[in-house]
């Protein structure tokens, strides 16, 4: 596999990493960098359609009404507040 086109950066750390023994390759060192990245993408992916679900739930909460306005909501939360603490 040739390095030589990699940033110093990436080279030096590959070296690294091979100097520990922990790979025995530069293939399993390879190997195991795209298994995390691939990891690291299927959170993405998973995170973004919460995120999408979250924002489709808002919005039909918008369209149904079930909104208040930040001053309004912040006023009740403190309500709230104080009458938990005179209990």
């Amino acid at each position: 596999m040739d390095l030589s086109t990699l940033p110093d950066d990436l080279r030096s750390f590959i070296s690294r990493q091979l100097e520990t023994g922990r790979f025995e390759s530069l293939e399993e060192l390879c190997a195991e960098a795209l298994r995390r990245y691939a990891l690291e993408e299927s959170y993405f992916d998973d995170s973004a359609g919460d995120f999408r679900a979250s924002i489709a739930r808002g919005i039909a909460d918008l369209e149904a009404g079930r909104v208040k306005d930040g001053p309004q909501a912040l006023d009740e939360l403190r309500t709230r507040m104080l009458e938990r603490r005179e209990r």
